[in-house]
């Protein structure tokens, strides 16, 4: 499955901090898959507390294939003075039997100085029996993380079927980006899927979100 995410929202949890965008990922952070070379995918995200009857963010996503290592993104949160946030990917290496795939990138990173996060990264995945491992190392801002500006980065993932997958994923630290978060996908129509996911925070005094992510390809 490959979509656009949001990340975070400023309402979320009732805290002021900041929201941001990310490249193709699995539930939470990025993966080293690639938009196909001329595709759009669009995403719809949505984050909200389990009892709570608001939403805390609901994102909407553009991702575009440049080239068959290179993608980028924006995405649009609703409901926050400054909602644009951008992101690109390259795929250094793509994976094959001897070979791990690795890409670079960064997200989170707005043209408002006060909010972006400018986290970059770097990531290998490898697939071992029909499961794919990801390892990778992601710092950002400090000023606007606030804490643990260094964070690793794990995931495991898994086509079931030619309809459904899952897959869970860590972001390290106790800034408002480290989560753990684990979801699984349906793929509706040949363009189409949607995923449920839960995202356990690191930091205790955020509450977990249930997410919602409808993708489609263009």
């Amino acid at each position: 499955m490959r979509k656009l995410t949001a990340v975070l929202s400023a309402a979320l949890a009732a805290l002021p901090v900041v929201i941001g965008a990310t490249p193709s990922t699995l539930v939470w952070i990025p993966s080293t898959d690639i938009q196909p070379k001329g595709v759009f995918h669009l995403g719809y995200d949505t984050y909200t507390s389990p009892g709570s009857d608001a939403t805390n963010a609901t994102v909407y996503g553009v991702t575009y294939g440049v080239s068959e290592q290179i993608e980028v993104g924006i995405d649009y949160f609703s409901g926050t003075n400054r909602p644009w946030f951008f992101n690109a990917k390259l795929r250094v290496l793509e994976e094959n039997e001897s070979n791990p795939a690795v890409a670079l990138g960064f997200y989170n990173v707005s043209p408002k100085s006060d909010v972006t996060q400018n986290l970059a990264y770097a990531l290998v995945s490898k697939t071992f029996a029909g499961t794919r491992f990801h390892a990778g190392y992601a710092t950002g801002k400090k000023s606007v993380l606030g804490r643990d500006e260094n964070m690793v980065l794990l995931g495991i993932d898994r086509q079931l079927d030619d309809k459904w997958w899952v897959a869970a994923d860590y972001q390290g630290g106790k800034s408002f980006m480290g989560a753990l978060s684990v979801g699984a996908a349906y793929k509706f129509a040949d363009n189409a899927s949607v995923l449920v996911g839960y995202d356990f925070y690191n930091d205790s005094s955020i509450k977990d979100t249930v997410t919602v992510q409808i993708d489609i390809d263009l």
